[in-house]
């Protein structure tokens, strides 16, 4: 008995040996595989020792190795794993966080960054994913902007980074490894391979050929260099300035866009387009549109997760602000590789891992200028009742194109409005004052409706209007710049409505002697009609009178007490219509 129990100890001692010297092997070849970005092979060794050993390293390692295959969700469940144990690196939460937003769980990876930034708080990436989770609804803010196709061949893993070539298209794939090919260490697939692809007379994509021949004329890029890495080209328009990706000593993050013009028939030194542009994270795949727009992919900036599609322009003394475009351009996921066809600016290519097992894949795009709709309403003033039959005018102030529209039995019009235009609005109904407005498009990026409220009043001979909000200091007459903005609002009633004549009126409370009061009140009606005259009107259509406290709107005569509010209902400037000068007119 006691040898049986002493050959179990050894026998156990051995195995646990075997255990221990097998994992270290694992880890061994892990790492080595790892650190030659072989992450294919990497993984086989790190799950191998992951499943005997919870080892931090390890998990981490093996994490990060099925994100760079974009295999996302068995990332999220390692980090996942990772979080929640003790004596991790806070680098955990900041990969934790990044493999949140690529599986699109914004708001679950926003607690992980401000984890990782209580540690590591001047980090700019971690900063700027974070704003970015704060900020997600603003990626959905027009949808309408694109519309993307894919286009799928089965027989390949990846296939991406498709553009125009000749009459058709060209692209990069590759594929599951068969018996005897040489497979990539990073990917586990065959090496990446360039084919092209034709339509046929219906406009579908036709079978992918294998791009065969040699290139012609090839000269290297005097910048290449075995200590880093340049790729990514692009041409501008004139063929004078290259645009192209390196990590490059002086780069400011991962990778970064750079230029180089030629000069003399030589390329001069790579310039580093600056901080604006590029991030302490990755900026890669540019594209230099004929418009000189510059469009590139980064996994920081306001990124949705992973590489999103990003529009910069050379204002001719700095790079724009990099401006995102956006879902259903941009995912969660890798999107890259956009490029504009050369026969219209509104159909393209783009890439991405968007679907699927994090395989990249082919897409065209059709691109839509932003919607715009004016939706209007017209009503009786100071209700809600609509009134039917108010005649709208809408100018295009650019093409004087001309649409007259009536208001509905709801009081509603409605109008699809253009891109780039500024409109005049003129609302009139007989006997009512006009009413105008503006709109515009210029500048407008994103789709937006336009609601356009308009209060039909009737114009009544020597009815009293009172003008809200107009006060003056105590004792005094001038007009406050408070008051400037409402008599602003009399100046377009008299500028829409030319063929009135009115009269100003302005009354006191009952507090004060009764004369200083008409004298009072006669200097402030008087300051505003110079107010209207100094913004334009002719001072014909204006007459001004001070009634002091002849006319009270409540019981607050004198001797009477009454609270500031009250008092203050008395204190008011009005506008009465006294003539119409045109009764043919439709007001």
């Amino acid at each position: 008995m006691k040898n049986s129990a002493i050959k179990k100890v050894l026998f156990a001692i051995v195995v646990l040996a075997l255990i221990a010297c097998s994992t270290e092997y694992h880890v061994r070849k892990g790492n080595y595989y790892y650190d030659n970005l072989a992450y294919s092979s990497a993984i086989d060794h790190y799950q191998k020792a992951y499943n005997k050993t919870h080892d931090a390293n390890v998990e981490e390692k093996l994490a990060e190795s099925y994100y760079k295959m974009n295999n996302i969700n068995a990332a999220e469940k390692i980090y996942e794993n990772a979080v929640q144990r003790e004596n991790h690196s806070s680098k955990i939460y900041f990969n934790y966080g990044k493999i949140l937003m690529a599986n699109g769980k914004h708001r679950e990876a926003i607690p992980y960054f401000k984890k990782y930034l209580a540690d590591y708080s001047e980090d700019a990436v971690a900063k700027m994913l974070l704003s970015s989770c704060l900020s997600i609804n603003d990626r959905y803010r027009d949808t309408t902007l694109y519309k993307l196709y894919p286009i799928n061949y089965n027989e390949f893993t990846n296939s991406f980074s498709i553009q125009e070539y000749q009459d058709g298209a060209v692209f990069v794939a590759d594929k599951e490894v068969f018996s005897g090919r040489k497979k990539s260490q990073w990917t586990g697939n065959t090496y990446l391979d360039l084919y092209e692809i034709k339509k046929d007379e219906d406009g579908i994509w036709m079978n992918p050929q294998l791009l065969h021949g040699k290139w012609k004329n090839l000269e290297e890029f005097p910048y290449n260099s075995d200590d880093y890495s340049v790729g990514h080209p692009t041409l501008s328009a004139d063929e004078k300035t290259l645009y192209f990706v390196s990590d490059m000593p002086g780069s400011i993050g991962g990778t970064d866009l750079y230029k180089s013009t030629l000069e003399n028939n030589s390329w001069s030194k790579p310039e580093n387009l600056g901080a604006i542009v590029n991030t302490k994270g990755n900026e890669m795949f540019p594209y230099i549109h004929t418009d000189d727009a510059l469009y590139f992919s980064s996994d920081a900036h306001n990124s949705m997760g992973g590489l999103d599609v990003f529009i910069t322009y050379y204002t001719g003394e700095v790079w724009a602000q990099p401006e995102n475009l956006n879902y259903p351009l941009n995912s969660s996921k890798d999107d890259f590789g956009y490029n504009i066809s050369k026969k219209s600016s509104n159909t393209g290519f783009v890439s991405s891992s968007r679907v699927g097992n994090g395989s990249d894949n082919m897409y065209a795009f059709d691109k839509f200028p932003p919607k715009f709709n004016l939706y209007g309403r017209a009503r009786e003033k100071g209700t809600q009742k609509s009134v039917q039959g108010v005649r709208v005018e809408i100018t295009n102030a650019k093409t004087g194109k001309l649409i007259n529209m009536v208001s509905d039995a709801k009081g509603n019009f409605n109008l699809k409005l253009e891109p780039e235009a500024d409109y005049d609005l003129y609302c009139t109904k007989i006997g009512c004052f006009t009413r105008t407005d503006k709109i515009s498009t210029v500048g407008l990026k994103y789709s937006q409706d336009f609601y356009a409220d308009f209060e039909v009043e009737p114009i009544v001979i020597d009815k009293p209007i009172v003008l809200e909000n107009i006060y003056y200091d105590f004792d005094k007459w001038n007009i406050r710049p408070d008051a400037a903005l409402e008599l602003d609002k009399l100046v377009k009633i008299l500028v829409d409505n030319p063929k009135i004549d009115i009269e100003m009126g302005s009354h006191t409370d009952s507090r004060g002697n009764d004369r200083y009061n008409l004298i009072l009140s006669e200097k402030r009606a008087m300051a505003a009609v110079q107010y209207l005259i100094a913004s334009g009107i002719d001072k014909k259509r204006l007459t001004y009178k001070g009634y002091g406290e002849k006319k009270l709107v409540n019981h607050c005569a004198n001797d009477i007490v009454c609270t500031r509010a009250e008092h203050q209902q008395n204190r008011r400037t009005e506008f009465k219509v006294t003539k119409i000068n045109d009764l043919s007119v439709n007001f």
